[in-house]
């Protein structure tokens, strides 16, 4: 057995447990992992508020899924001594002895020298079809598809694969309580040409639908020789439709094909690569482990955590993917699958289902900015890379909104004006403007992460408008905000941001004040359908959509800009931003959008 590292296990003392339990939405039937590593059966009592107190007994390097809705009250006895604990929802512990032999406690995600978490209520009683349901083993339907390389009659290949999905099903109800249910057998001809894994698992998928059945597993038996490690099984994600694995292999014996199949089942319920080296998710298998008297087919306690979370959207959601998980248990998966990238972290598994996880989590306008933004960006890496043909000044932020606009055409209709404005203010300020507001602060770093807006900045350079750094700036945030908050809003936060200046900052500009009018002018107008994308792509230049600045007060302060102007509610203030209004509507975008009919 490979244990965990001491590092790993204190290195995730705030990471499983203290994200979900601080989170105000923990699923109604969490769970507590608990796992024997000692050599001998150990026998403990569980308890919870509102439910009798059970004995369980755990074998030596078994482990147990307990299922809660609040605290797990957990006594045991070492060396004549009772020792109690009160274990949070969605944690894992083990048990293991000292160097003097004493029996304790000890946490995966929750260092041994934390203290205890404090008593909460449990989640309220669910109702009875919702206790009917956590109270079931859920099931996946499955289609078994051989390839016409099986060379076993169909009595003798089916009897041999249920036997085998009965066996993988019995491990998992232990760990998730979920079965897989065969529902239906086939066959499909499999190209003797493709060698490559990835293209069968491709070839599969185009050629097998799995009907009625939530999920087409299929043994391929065509035979190859190879040299190195080889892929023995595959799926693309969590309950993904196809799952593939390899039958040919005349050094696999039937234990190791069980083992095969079970952790792709297990990938295919959320568990990722595990480095304890007795988990069947352990990087590479077809390594004789099974076929030791006595090894025991089991998952790891950190995989079984992420499995039952599964396992209850299953039965309660009926969940078909990530982005069907309630918010819990995304949270519990990205913390999951981040501490076992950091304990692999040259394998692939966790990361890409870190990423898939992300993927779905992220809501469609999110997405559809996140892939504008990422157009600009790599707009902004090409002129970096251009040296003394590089674009700088207007002529940069003119060539940044084309790019943005062009690549937002290509959107579904329904996102693209929002994504392409939300884009300009995540990609083209330099500050925290937005990325520290309250509305668009969390979106902004969907968007972009810390590492990533780092890079980005190395190539952003300098684009502005009217050859001023800012003004660029106050366009696009102000653009972007006019998604978030709306035309008034949006005119509001400018005129604000411009009394905070005026009381000890740059003072108040009506230079940036236009700035802000003028982005939320083309904001309001590309919403409306008056202005258009295409235009944008093909023709958007700084002079056609911010008017000239010259002579317009700046750097006032409050008691210079109250002796001019009064208040924001003066005449003397509206005539003066009424002024600018004007300016602004006389520019040639704006007086052809004048003329276009709403949702044009």
């Amino acid at each position: 057995m490979k244990p965990i590292p001491t590092s790993l296990i204190a290195a995730a003392a705030g990471l499983i447990a203290a994200v979900l339990w601080l989170s105000p939405g923990v699923a109604r039937a969490a769970a507590v992992v608990i796992s024997n590593r000692t050599k001998a059966p150990i026998d403990f009592i569980a308890a919870q508020h509102d439910r009798p107190a059970s004995q369980h007994r755990l074998e030596a390097g078994d482990l147990k899924p307990i299922q809660v809705r609040g605290n797990l009250r957990l006594a045991f006895m070492s060396a004549g001594e009772k020792r109690q604990y009160e274990l949070p929802p969605n944690s894992i512990y083990f048990f293991a002895t000292d160097k003097t032999g004493k029996l304790d406690l000890h946490g995966i995600g929750i260092s041994s020298a934390a203290k205890p978490p404090p008593y909460t209520k449990p989640k309220p009683k669910p109702d009875a079809a919702t206790a009917k349901k956590l109270a079931a083993v859920g099931k996946i339907t499955v289609k078994i598809f051989v390839d016409e390389d099986e060379a076993a009659p169909q009595r003798i290949w089916e009897a041999r694969l249920r036997k085998r999905i009965d066996k993988v099903s019995d491990i998992l109800e232990k760990h998730c309580r979920m079965r897989l249910e065969v529902v239906a057998v086939g066959k499909w001809k499999s190209d003797d040409r493709i060698n490559e894994f990835p293209r069968s698992l491709r070839e599969f998928e185009q050629e097998v639908s799995p009907g009625k059945a939530q999920v087409a597993i299929g043994f391929t038996s065509q035979y190859q020789l190879t040299k190195g490690r080889t892929n023995l099984g595959g799926t693309r994600g969590l309950l993904h439709t196809h799952v593939l694995i390899r039958e040919w292999s005349r050094q696999i014996v039937e234990p190791e094909r069980m083992e095969v199949l079970l952790h792709e089942v297990g990938h295919l319920l959320g568990a990722v690569h595990s480095p304890e080296g007795n988990s069947v998710m352990r990087p590479v298998l077809g390594d004789r482990l099974s076929r030791a008297v006595g090894f025991r087919v089991m998952f790891d306690p950190i995989n079984t955590l992420a499995m039952h979370a599964v396992g209850e959207e299953i039965r309660l959601r009926d969940a078909r993917g990530f982005s069907q998980l309630s918010l819990d248990t995304r949270l519990l998966l990205r913390d999951i699958y981040k501490l076992l990238g950091a304990a692999l972290p040259k394998d692939p598994a966790a990361p890409r289902y870190l990423h898939l996880l992300q993927q779905a989590s992220m809501p469609p306008l999110a997405k559809a900015t996140r892939f504008v933004h990422a157009q600009i960006v790599r707009a902004a890496e090409t002129n970096h890379r251009a040296g003394a043909a590089r674009l700088s000044g207007d002529a940069l932020t003119d060539y940044y909104v084309r790019r943005a606009a062009t690549a937002a055409i290509r959107l579904p209709k329904k996102y693209a004006a929002d994504a392409f404005l939300l884009s300009l203010g995540t990609a083209l300020e330099e500050s925290n403007v937005l990325r520290g507001s309250p509305n668009l602060g969390p979106f902004c770093k969907l968007i972009e992460s810390d590492v990533q807006r780092g890079r980005r900045l190395a190539a952003l350079g300098s684009p502005t408008m009217r050859s001023r750094r800012d003004l660029a700036r106050h366009f696009v945030v102000s653009a972007a905000l006019t998604v978030s908050l709306g035309h008034r809003g949006a005119e509001m936060a400018g005129v604000v941001k411009e009394l905070v200046d005026s009381r000890g900052g740059s003072g108040f500009s009506f230079a940036d004040l236009t700035a802000d009018l003028a982005g939320i002018e083309l904001a309001t107008q590309l919403r409306a359908g008056k202005i258009d994308l295409k235009q944008l792509a093909e023709k958007f230049t700084v002079g056609d959509y911010l008017p000239a600045i010259e002579n317009l007060p700046e750097g006032l302060s409050a008691a210079k800009f109250a002796e001019r102007y009064g208040s924001t509610t003066d005449k003397r203030f509206t005539a003066e931003t009424d002024k600018i209004r004007r300016s602004i509507a006389k520019l040639p975008a704006y007086r052809q959008a004048a003329k276009q009919p709403d949702g044009s």
